[in-house]
């Protein structure tokens, strides 16, 4: 039984703090009095419209409350009332945001930030870019949610507003923790909580005490994060917040779920694992009741999963003590709890929330043997986690597809899904983020000590002012008489004195400064003219490109050095009436990349031209043995070598039967370490094509083209245990095939709105998109798309990418 480690996604929008002028009634029908006389002014009568909706429609019937916002809105344009315009609109996506129809909500909150830039309403603007970040939550696009929240932050930071700072703080934490960036999460979650304790704002830091038992709950610090939680829930009862009383049930639930799935899992222990789902059933039955009170239709999809796990685990128990019948009756509840929740996350629009029933209703079917539905379940949980960069729902899918592809013995794919599941395990439970948050809670417990004591000691200190004071005052003014005579003259002595030396001192230093500051210069410029001669020197081994283009005239070559000199190198030789292309990764960059990619270039020109070899795994074979030699002259243990996909090319003519002259290009290739893709326009058909790969190729069919990937030998051109032969295949291309060999430096690089790598997968899909384009376009393309992701981060590596179209 695994863990389902995953939080309700929380649509928590902003408050309103409304304040009535004049206006001390506060009973329904007073609000709705105000509103309709028209002898008060137009300002008093839209406050208590507004109030009248957020206290007794908005989170209790969300329809109503948008058919009043309306007729305010309405009325404040008849007026030109901009401001209140922008608030009716706001009311609107709030109520569409209970709904669950977040869609619509963004719509709203648009609207209401472009009035409220108009008249430079900043207040307005910091509400609006929150609701909008906490929309994208909703619709589980992290990447515009943080960008607007912090879009609000820097308005509230102007604004002073610390209730406003500690709100979007633990807005930010919350998208951090979703990502499953638990030291970033933890960061912003005390930030916030020193802030929200600091101006005494109780509902926001009952909010980020419950937060951050999140991320002990997710570190298994499972009593802790009780502590957190009934810390959070008695605030709430104290201020009668029924819906965030809601979501603390939903999370001491998920936490008791939790502790009694890792009991068992480590000690087989049903009996304490039960007793700890009922605790959990129980705190979910409150938590969906307040729910369904406040018409938290989010919260609702959200539970209704959670139940439906418990009666499914209750029901494996129940298959381990043989009671058949409790069995099928807990199955057949998980199912139509399941079932409920995904029609309802699909009605809200909730990825998150769709991909967690999916996974479930997934790990029912293997439950029950029933491994085809749990593939085609599971299948589509995994798509959309993967879409919305949910690492924990990656988790959960990829393990089931794991198990459902070993039962079904598709190995190959079980193989893909284990590594997708150990990759981001690793994500998930990074000891640094374990550790960051034991660190932030001793600073945060240690900064709040801290400040006590401080306050301590200056009531002390004040003490002892008191009693000294008049004493020092006695002593200064006997002493000021005398020192004022004095002191003078000293003091001009002093400082002429000192003005002297530090004339001298100046001048020295200035002389060393500049004579070492010609010495660095100098060096500098001999160390960069070095490197400089030395770029033209790896040029020089380099191939035209007039001469590529002369052979291979529908091709590009993208070359992008991460210094002057570069590791990566591209290879062109003509033998035998055979084109021969190759792109090569050397171990390192800069000037020692350069050194060893000179050795390397070296060994594939001697294999081709000294021993005229033209099969690609052949002259891999010797390239590797060339370049051993070379590094065994050494006295060190020299283990330096490189990367490469090589691709040979052979151009036939042939009389077919009916007289029809038939080109082929034949492609041999071979890969250290580094792949070879080939993009086919319409189906690829590995009978009729001439194909010979001696190992499983994979294809995709993607928009009318087939992707095929070859994999390398997993061994490098160098000193290797247990090095095997390479491996040639070969392949008849037809017209308008295009293939594409490359160096690791472009899935490799850093960047995007989160700092990550590129990865293969968004690389295959670029190159699928512009099959439509010309070489040069898709050498523009690709190269911006590099540019892009990496913004102002330094480029990790060097970057080869070679294209030629048939």
């Amino acid at each position: 039984m695994n863990k389902l480690n995953f939080l309700p996604l929380l649509l928590l929008f902003g408050q309103i703090i409304l304040s009535v002028a004049g206006y001390t009634q506060s009973s329904t029908d007073s609000l709705w009095n105000i509103w309709q006389d028209n002898s008060k002014s137009d300002s008093l009568r839209f406050e208590a419209l507004n109030t009248y909706i957020w206290e007794n429609y908005l989170f209790r019937q969300p329809d109503s409350a948008v058919v009043l916002a309306q007729i305010q809105y309405d009325k404040a344009q008849e007026k030109g009332l901009k401001e209140q315009m922008a608030t009716a609109l706001n009311t609107s996506g709030v109520a569409y945001g209970v709904i669950g129809n977040c869609s619509e909500a963004l719509d709203y909150f648009k609207r209401s930030l472009k009035i409220n830039e108009e008249i430079k309403y900043k207040k307005g603007i910091a509400r609006s870019l929150n609701n909008l970040g906490n929309t994208y939550t909703c619709l589980n696009d992290n990447d515009k949610a943080l960008e607007y929240f912090l879009k609000c932050l820097k308005v509230r930071i102007v604004l002073r507003d610390e209730k406003g700072v500690a709100s979007v703080l633990s807005n930010i934490g919350i998208i951090y923790k979703a990502q499953g960036n638990n030291a970033q999460a933890i960061d912003y979650f005390m930030k916030s909580l020193k802030m929200s304790e600091k101006v005494g704002n109780e509902k926001s830091t009952a909010a980020v005490l419950s937060n951050i038992g999140g991320i002990y709950s997710n570190q298994k610090e499972y009593a802790k994060a009780l502590d957190f939680y009934n810390r959070s829930l008695k605030m709430r009862e104290k201020t009668d917040d029924k819906r965030g009383m809601g979501i603390v049930y939903n999370n001491i639930g998920v936490n008791y779920y939790n502790e009694g799935d890792i009991a068992y899992s480590r000690t087989g222990n049903i009996q304490f694992a039960t007793e700890k789902y009922m605790k959990a059933l129980n705190n979910y039955t409150k938590s969906l009741s307040l729910y369904e009170e406040t018409g938290n239709k989010a919260g609702i999809a959200g539970i209704y999963t959670y139940i439906g796990i418990i009666h499914f685990d209750l029901g494996q128990f129940a298959m381990k003590t043989g009671n058949k019948d409790l069995v099928e009756t807990k199955n057949s509840l998980a199912l139509d709890y399941l079932t409920k929740s995904l029609r309802l996350q699909e009605e809200l629009g909730n990825k998150a929330g769709v991909a967690a029933a999916l996974n479930t209703i997934g790990k029912i079917c293997i439950g029950k043997e029933d491994y085809t539905k749990a593939i085609f379940y599971c299948t589509r949980a995994l798509r959309i986690a993967q879409e919305i960069d949910s690492d924990i729902e990656v988790k959960r899918a990829s393990h089931h597809l794991w198990e459902s592809y070993k039962k079904t013995s598709q190995f190959e794919k079980a193989l893909q899904m284990h590594e997708l599941f150990s990759e981001t395990m690793d994500s998930i439970n990074s000891e640094a983020n374990r550790n960051e948050v034991i660190r932030q809670e001793y600073k945060y417990e240690y900064e709040k000590q801290a400040a006590q004591d401080s306050i301590r000691n200056i009531e002390e200190e004040k003490v002892r002012d008191a009693e000294f004071a008049q004493q020092r005052a006695e002593i200064k003014a006997k002493n000021n008489q005398q020192l004022m005579l004095y002191g003078g003259m000293g003091l001009m002595l002093v400082f002429a004195g000192f003005m002297y030396n530090r004339f001298r001192i100046t001048q020295k230093q200035k002389n060393i400064i500049e004579d070492q500051k010609d010495i660095v210069e100098e060096k500098n410029k001999e160390i960069m003219d070095s490197i400089t001669y030395a770029k033209r020197i790896q040029s020089a081994i380099l191939p035209p490109l007039k001469i590529v283009k002369e052979h291979l005239p529908e091709s590009f070559i993208l070359y992008k050095p991460k210094d002057i000199v570069a590791g990566d190198f591209y290879w062109f030789e003509q033998k035998n009436g055979k084109i021969l292309i190759a792109a090569a990764d050397c171990t390192g960059h800069g000037v020692p990349g350069a050194l060893v990619s000179v050795i390397c270039n070296h060994g594939l020109n001697r294999s081709t031209r000294e021993y005229n070899l033209t099969e690609p795994g052949k002259i891999l074979d010797k390239t590797r043995e060339i370049v051993i030699s070379e590094f065994e002259k050494s006295e060190e243990n020299v283990k330096d070598g490189m990367d490469i996909s090589l691709v040979s090319l052979a151009y036939s003519v042939r009389l077919e039967s009916d007289n029809e002259v038939k080109n082929t290009i034949h492609l041999q290739w071979a890969g250290a370490n580094n792949p070879l893709w080939i993009i086919r326009k319409g189906v690829f058909d590995e009978k009729n094509t001439g194909t010979n790969f001696a190992t499983e190729i994979k294809t995709e069919v993607i928009d009318n083209h087939t992707f095929i990937e070859v994999k390398p030998n997993k061994q490098p051109i160098s000193k290797f245990d247990n090095p095997q032969p390479f491996t040639t295949h070969e392949i008849n291309l037809q017209s308008g095939d295009t293939f594409y060999i490359f160096s690791d430096g472009f899935a490799d690089q850093f960047g995007g709105p989160k700092g990550k790598k590129f990865k293969y997968k968004k690389l295959k899909d670029l190159l699928l998109s512009i099959q439509d384009r010309g070489p040069e376009e898709q050498k523009k393309v690709l190269e911006n798309a590099f540019e892009n992701w990496r913004t102002d981060l330094e480029q990790v590596d060097d970057v080869c990418v070679i294209g030629v179209r048939i």
